[in-house]
């Protein structure tokens, strides 16, 4: 808990967040959020697969329209 981590950081002379952090408990993310991710879950939310293409081809459909449009 922030108290038990407000109690070790007091006894050495630390920030509790950084207690939290070296615990795991911070809620910090250590990734920043990617385009391209992102972009495919847009994609694939607005653009389903149809059932009759192949998974490599909507892949490469995928990759070319972020390809085009990711300047934009």
């Amino acid at each position: 808990t922030v108290v038990e981590a407000d109690n070790i950081a007091k006894e050495y002379g630390k920030q509790h967040s950084t207690i939290l952090k070296l615990a795991g408990l911070s809620g910090s993310s250590t990734w920043s959020t990617s385009d391209w991710n992102c972009y495919q879950v847009w994609y694939t939310y607005k653009h389903p697969k149809d059932e009759d293409v192949d998974a490599t081809a909507y892949c490469q459909q995928r990759k070319t329209h972020f390809d085009e449009h990711k300047d934009e």
